[in-house]
């Protein structure tokens, strides 16, 4: 009875411990990141007043600064980073955290902050996120590395060092929180490591307002606005307008990203870096706004006050309208530009830049409604669409302007996030969290991607594929298709029309319960659902990616024609590559 007594005293201390020894290293974290943020934040305002005199006093080197910043960004990367790679900070936190142990290299961590306040600062259009979250995830993985943290609770910390980044750089720690929780998968959230990223994101954000001051991003919005019911007709008009801006914008995105890679495979990085800053620089020639962070052009359309451009000057609101929607444009191009071209820095201030503009813009073509109704939401349902952060959407306009147009602006990001599908800015952000299985063969896609990169690109989809023991015809009935799989114990089929060709799949509890509404029901109207299609030409790296995207465990091979001709499931893929995994 005293040593079970004991027992239960001894447990309850030692989960006390754990718990103080989370709360003691999550702030430990956010002081650190708080305090590097504000040492980033001094060092960029001090290049860009610098940048700003000399553009002040020689026009012309408007198109000069953006080259000279993409290329020393070009040159710390390939000199000095770990990975040999410039471009968005999120990207490589995505990477580290979906894909890789959760680490970021010391390296990366200075270096790739380096580059990104020099291409910032020099004139480059990206946003200041992308270093703090890198600074952020960076400072955590150092932590993970020397302090006596479980592995299991090592990817907690370093999205909690993420959340402190953002809560720091934009002085908004809800939005902190919340953007570290949701960036990862773009239809889920990382909940298990809510209470660390809370812990670091409000003590970094109390660090950095010490140092620097707690002031907005942007003014903010003196009065509370409630909606009428045109109003929230006009978000979700917002809404869906932002959802194909959002979606042009990532698709401008990645066409430049295809085309960098040909031309730096051709020329070499740093000739691609100086054709980038001088296309930026061409940019900055129509309208400076463009260049940089962009905040005060943001406060001007926040205030209903955009002015005219600097080559351009506006004398009635058709011109305000034109400069307005020429802002969008050029930012859409030039922040691509500016992160694939060498450049270093994130895509979430110029998401929000594109979304400002874009409320702008309809402001002017009805004004009965006060601007910052337009901008707020614009600005909260691009970043939505781009990003797929719903929820960091609204509670950044909300820490960044004041919530007085909370309503309008949920509705506005809600509509824009689910009708602009899963497009992302980021190609390694999970659609859902992934299940152990699916795990399992990330571990193992990251592991072969560092050892033997030669083995997803040389085995391929006829190497793998096996013949579907059990094919369902569409137009079967629904106690025929039970009649052919109760002898099996596969709980997936694929399902085919007369052809052969895929339609989809069927899962065995579907089955059942469409039997017990009629057993004669055409396979066909039941819930049959999408599948994952790929050719048998198509490279072990390519199927892997796909399936981790997805989150989906099997992969059906077909012919030119859709034909059924395989399946791949990852228990085919791990037992192929069993023996490198050994080796490794």
């Amino acid at each position: 009875m005293v040593k079970r007594s004991a027992k239960r005293l001894l447990n309850k201390f030692s989960s006390c411990f754990t718990i103080l020894e989370t709360y003691f290293f999550a702030i430990l974290i956010g002081g650190s990141v708080g305090l590097a943020v504000a040492l980033m934040l001094y060092a960029f305002h001090s290049v860009e007043a610098s940048i700003e005199e000399l553009w002040t006093q020689q026009p012309f080197m408007v198109m000069l600064t953006p080259v000279i910043g993409l290329l020393l960004s070009q040159l710390l990367v390939l000199k000095l980073a770990y990975t040999k790679r410039a471009g968005c900070g999120t990207h490589a936190v995505l990477e580290a955290y979906n894909f890789g142990e959760a680490y970021v290299h010391p390296a990366d961590t200075v270096v790739k902050t380096t580059a990104s306040v020099a291409t910032i600062g020099l004139g480059g259009s990206a946003g200041l996120e992308g270093p703090s979250l890198l600074l952020g995830s960076g400072i955590a993985s150092l932590f993970n590395t020397i302090l006596p943290i479980k592995d299991e609770d090592k990817p907690k910390f370093f999205l909690a060092g993420a959340a402190a980044g953002i809560s720091a750089v934009f002085r908004a720690p809800l939005t902190g929180v919340l953007f570290a929780l949701e960036i990862p998968f773009r239809r889920d959230v990382e909940r298990e490591a809510f209470i660390h990223a809370t812990l670091a994101s409000v003590i970094s954000y109390i660090v950095l307002a010490f140092f620097i001051g707690a002031e907005r991003l942007f003014p903010p919005i003196p009065r509370p606005i409630l909606p009428s019911y045109y109003q929230i007709m006009l978000a979700v008009l917002v809404g869906l307008i932002a959802a194909l801006i959002g979606r042009l914008f990532v698709r401008t995105y990645s066409f430049l990203e295809k085309i960098s890679e040909s031309l730096r495979r051709e020329y070499g990085p740093l000739k691609v870096a100086i054709v980038g800053g001088l296309m930026i620089g061409l940019l900055g020639l129509i309208d400076r706004r463009v260049l940089g962070v962009g905040y005060e052009a943001i406060h001007e359309m926040v205030l209903g006050r955009l002015e005219a451009g600097f080559s351009l000057e506006a004398t009635d609101f058709r011109e305000v309208l034109i400069v307005a929607f020429l802002l969008l444009i050029l930012k859409v191009i030039a922040s691509s530009i500016t992160l694939n071209f060498g450049g270093s820095g994130g895509l979430f201030i110029p998401s929000i830049f594109v979304g400002a503009a874009l409320g702008y813009v309809l402001y002017f073509l009805d004004r009965s409604i006060p601007a910052e109704v337009y901008v707020m939401a614009g600005m909260a349902a691009v970043l939505a669409a781009t990003n797929k952060t719903l929820f960091t959407s609204v509670a950044f306009t909300a820490e960044t302007a004041g919530p007085a147009t909370v309503i309008t602006t949920m509705i506005a990001a809600s509509v824009s996030y689910f009708f602009s599908g899963n497009e992302s800015f980021y190609e390694n952000q999970l659609l859902h969290k992934i299940s152990e299985e699916e795990y399992t063969l990330k571990e193992a896609y990251v592991l072969l991607r560092e050892r033997y990169p030669e083995v997803l690109s040389r085995i391929r989809a006829k190497d793998l594929m096996t013949r579907p023991r059990i094919v369902l015809r569409a137009g079967m009935t629904v106690a025929e298709a039970i009649k052919v799989v109760e002898n099996h114990i596969l709980r997936v089929f694929a399902v085919v029309d007369s052809e052969g060709r895929l339609i989809g799949q069927c899962f065995i509890e579907n089955l059942i319960m469409a039997s017990r509404r009629s057993k004669d029901l055409p396979l066909i109207l039941t819930d049959i659902r999408d599948a994952l299609r790929v050719h048998e030409d198509e490279s072990l790296g390519e199927i892997i990616e796909r399936m981790l995207e997805v989150n989906e465990t099997r992969v059906y091979v077909v012919d030119q024609e859709g034909r059924l001709i395989g399946v791949i499931t990852t228990r085919d893929i791990l037992r192929r590559i069993i023996p490198y995994l050994m080796k490794a």
